[in-house]
């Protein structure tokens, strides 16, 4: 659920940093990963560095299923094997809390917030890059998209949207608070509906990866207010929706 961005040392090579001066140092709360780095330090002092279980841009998998689905198992696939330590229950990526400068800075909103950050160090926390500010991953405006058109729109303006989709003989899925998820279950090809932003936190791959699949023409979505447990989703929300350029959806 955190990562933290620091100044690297000797220890960290460029490989691993990008060639930037500084390092980001995961810390799982998952009892298989800590057994895996358990595993792999041996007593030695030596770290695990990798890459996301998924094809650049596209979205996060919180499933090893998904990972199959996207990456595969050899010999037809690109993975030996996959540790399979069941759904995962945040939902979205780490937080990635930079620490390097003199104030403490979140890069990435994730479940944990800046609120809970700050009660913990004694300072305020700031958020967004600035400046010269480490490049971290899930970054691009564009990231964690399905292939079909994911589109946020509020509650008043759905109505208008679904009806312009009817008139072009196009369908539609829905993300949606239960409420309005249940009024639009008769007209959408698949509803997922969730009661606050923390079960849509942990379950928007999951819906996106499943209405990628097989629901509609368009995805609806209509998010919840902001505040400062909501940020996370928000932002990997508003991020899957941002136009791509140069991408043909389906």
């Amino acid at each position: 659920p955190l990562t933290i961005v620091l100044k690297r040392s000797a220890h960290a090579k460029d490989f691993v940093t990008g060639g930037q001066d500084t390092v980001a140092l995961r810390c799982p709360s998952h009892p298989l990963a800590h057994e895996l780095l358990k595993r792999f330090d041996a007593g030695k002092g030596r770290g695990l560095a990798a890459p996301s279980a998924n094809t650049f841009g596209k979205i996060s998998p919180t499933t090893a299923q998904h990972v199959r689905d996207d990456l595969g198992e050899k010999p037809d696939g690109k993975t030996d094997f996959i540790l399979d330590g069941g759904e995962c229950t945040v939902g979205i990526e780490s937080t990635i809390l930079d620490l390097t400068g003199e104030t403490p800075r979140i890069l990435r909103e994730g479940d944990v917030s800046g609120e809970m950050i700050s009660k913990v160090i004694g300072k305020p926390v700031e958020h967004g890059a600035v400046g010269a500010s480490p490049r971290v991953s899930g970054s691009m405006k564009s990231h964690y998209a399905p292939e079909h058109v994911l589109k946020i729109v509020s509650a008043d303006d759905l109505p208008g949207e679904t009806q312009f989709l009817a008139r072009h003989f196009k369908t539609f899925s829905l993300i949606a608070p239960e409420k309005i998820a249940k009024r639009f279950s008769t007209v959408a090809e698949k509803v997922r509906g969730y009661k606050d932003a923390k079960e849509l936190q942990v379950n928007l791959y999951k819906w996106l990866h499943e209405l990628d699949r097989d629901g509609g023409d368009v995805i609806f979505a209509v998010e919840p207010e902001l505040t400062d447990s909501s940020a996370g989703v928000l932002d990997r929300l508003t991020r899957a929706a941002a136009e791509r350029p140069n991408k043909e959806s389906k």
